[in-house]
């Protein structure tokens, strides 16, 4: 881990640790401070967005000066609802939305169906970035909800942050659905709504925002 300014976050006399070493704000009822290495202290949201930051990289799971190992970022948004993950994927003026499963059988079929729908051979390179919306109403810091991540070996975590996108996507479909038309009230009880199957149209409008990822 390093500062804003390129060097080491670590403890020494005359340095603040009663901040973030990399939001620099104080330790907040809300946002306490931890210690997860021998450096500085962080808040724990800030540090779970430094390590995405470096999803597939050793700085993802260890202090890159102390060496110490970094807990799993995952925990910070381990209680939000999460959803099947869909990545709308732009190549060449083309936009295409599929779902995505983690883990290197899923990474193989995501590869095989980027390669099918966008007609690209097997000696075509495949380069990726990923553009990934952090939950609303999770504070993450001064650092900013977006995080931009490249390369095949972010996979994982891009799909991690596609099935909390999906997540909150729901719940928000979810919210809206029952204030636009409430159970009707039978004998001082709601009675049971009938299922009703959304439109195509509104299908894709529940897509939404997702996890973006753009072929180089």
């Amino acid at each position: 881990m390093d500062t804003q300014d390129g060097s080491a976050p670590s403890s020494s006399a005359g340095e603040d640790e009663t901040a973030c070493w990399i939001c620099h704000e104080p330790d907040l009822p809300t946002r306490p401070l931890t210690r997860p290495c021998r450096c500085m202290p962080a808040h724990r949201t800030c540090l779970a967005r430094w390590q995405l930051q470096s999803a597939g990289k050793a700085e993802e799971k260890m202090c890159r000066f102390c060496g110490a190992d970094l807990p799993d970022w995952r925990g910070c948004w381990s209680t939000l609802p999460k959803a099947d993950p869909v990545m709308t994927v732009a190549h060449d003026g083309q936009t295409h939305q599929v779902v995505v499963r983690p883990g290197l059988e899923g990474r193989a079929a995501f590869e095989r169906t980027i390669r099918e729908i966008f007609g690209l051979s097997e000696n075509d390179t495949v380069s990726l970035t990923f553009g990934c919306a952090l939950p609303q109403g999770v504070d993450t810091g001064a650092a900013g909800s977006d995080v931009t991540l490249s390369g095949w070996e972010s996979f994982d975590a891009a799909v991690f942050c596609a099935s909390l996108s999906a997540g909150q996507r729901q719940m928000r479909k979810a919210a809206a659905m029952a204030a636009a038309d409430p159970a009707p009230v039978v004998g001082g009880a709601p009675a049971s709504a009938p299922l009703r199957r959304p439109a195509a149209s509104g299908l894709r409008r529940a897509l939404g925002r997702c996890c973006d990822a753009i072929l180089g």
